[in-house]
């Protein structure tokens, strides 16, 4: 039986940061690309080592902001994705499965991101990603948004995405072999199913935050075999820092009422929301890193001064008797 979850006793810091390049690459709206420079450059001087994107983010517009500015600058650490490419709108067949939702990315280039898990396409991305990030050797291949059992097979053959970056760690070209996915249902499967040894950590995106912590059994099975987690989506992709989306999509009148209460159990403690939600992210002892999503160099500096706030155990007390965390849950005493 898996034992219960693990919480960090110490104080969290700017080392617990890593900074996410979804936003930098238009999500959901176009950012000047002097302020995503800017941000990239803030993070970068407030302490933030670890970057991570991936090819779909602005069809490589993500890649090539923090290959400009990280280029020069040590130590940086670097985390991208693959699973698929990015190929000319003239060179699409009938065949290719395409990705609609590069839409969300306002940004205008004749590419369209096509699913491909084969070693070949993982090979051809991780070349790709090189050039546009300017680096001749990678921290972490992810592979990205294996979350079909279509998509999940291929990745898994013995000719995927899984055994290929392996292979790339094994050459000394990638550090560490990760994927990235927002359901972890599918995270599950990767760790138990792959070979032990295979996945050093895993992107696990808007399943632990507040408002969902439907990956609770995936951080108990990674704290059992020694598997890291980055966590994303840490704000619930917005609602939980002003917005009004959850998973990148318009919050149900339910998610908004657990947001009320959130606050007002936030207030009560004299607490901003945004600081008890990453304070949540990171408190589980497997989670190495909570990825922040910015768009400028004053969003960046109001997610490093959420590090200074300090959330008392006894507002977790307060959350689970008020419903907001379920009965089942272990809370750091």
């Amino acid at each position: 039986m898996l034992p219960i979850i693990k919480f960090k006793t110490r104080h969290f810091t700017v080392k617990d940061l890593m900074l996410g390049g979804a936003p930098l690459g238009n999500l959901f709206q176009a950012v000047p690309v002097e302020d995503a420079r800017a941000a990239i450059r803030r993070a970068y001087e407030c302490g933030i080592q670890r970057f991570d994107t991936a090819p779909l983010y602005g069809l490589g517009l993500s890649e090539e902001l923090f290959g400009v500015e990280l280029k020069h600058r040590s130590p940086v650490y670097i985390y991208t994705k693959v699973g698929r490419l990015l190929k000319p709108s003239s060179e699409i067949s009938s065949g290719d499965m395409v990705d609609d939702g590069y839409k969300i990315y306002q940004v205008q280039r004749d590419t369209v991101p096509v699913f491909d898990f084969s070693a070949k396409a993982v090979q051809k991305s991780y070349e790709e990603s090189l050039l546009r990030l300017q680096r001749t050797s990678l921290q972490c291949l992810r592979v990205h948004d294996a979350d079909s059992e279509t998509k999940f097979a291929a990745a898994m053959a013995p000719d995927g995405a899984v055994h290929h970056l392996i292979k790339l760690r094994a050459e000394g070209r990638i550090n560490e072999v990760s994927a990235g996915l927002n359901d972890p249902a599918y995270l599950l499967r990767f760790a138990r199913e792959a070979p032990g040894g295979t996945f050093d950590n895993f992107m696990c995106a808007g399943s632990w935050n507040l408002l969902d912590h439907s990956a609770y059994e995936l951080l108990r099975e990674c704290q059992a075999r020694g598997i890291r987690v980055t966590n994303a989506g840490v704000f619930g992709s917005g609602i939980l820092w002003g917005g009004d989306t959850l998973r990148y999509t318009s919050a149900s009148p339910e998610a908004r009422e657990k947001v009320v209460q959130w606050s007002s159990l936030a207030q009560k403690y004299s607490l901003p929301l945004p600081a008890v939600a990453l304070h949540f992210a990171l408190m589980p002892e497997v989670v190495d890193f909570a990825a922040i999503g910015c768009r400028n160099p004053a969003e960046v500096d109001a997610n490093v001064a959420l590090l200074a706030f300090t959330v008392p155990s006894q507002l977790w007390a307060d959350a689970k008797a008020q419903g907001l965390l379920p009965d089942w849950m272990p809370i750091p005493t």
